[in-house]
């Protein structure tokens, strides 16, 4: 069944209208010729992209830090990649162990409370 909004209620209700599964004509693609898009507004403009002049300059020092970390990142030295970022990385991971361990051993004493409670 197929169904459209009734404009005084708001709600959808069963339609009476025949309507087809597929179209009736179907006009195939033509590979040569893009489809146009048609705007709604005429705010709305295409994005016009411009390559830069020189490629193999960065203009950006944003891009060349970014490529030093990739570097730093994608080093094959052995080392993980959590620990990578030096000695802060290092002591936050050790932070995130020991409050692992201290939350595991609260469960386990929980647990161990609870199931031999105190005899009143």
């Amino acid at each position: 069944m197929y169904y459209q909004l009734n404009n005084f209620t708001g709600r959808l209700i069963g339609s009476r209208h025949i309507q087809p599964y597929f179209p009736i004509s179907v006009n195939p693609l033509n590979k040569n010729d893009p489809p146009k898009i048609v705007f709604q507004d005429a705010s709305v403009k295409p994005v016009s992209q411009t390559s830069p002049r020189h490629s193999s300059t960065s203009t950006s020092t944003l891009y060349s830090s970014l490529k030093k970390k990739q570097e730093l990142f994608q080093k094959k030295d052995g080392v993980p990649v959590y620990l990578k970022g030096g000695p802060l990385d290092k002591v936050l991971f050790g932070i995130t162990v020991a409050l692992c361990v201290i939350g595991t051993a609260a469960s386990i004493q929980t647990l161990y409370v609870m199931s031999y409670p105190k005899k009143a």
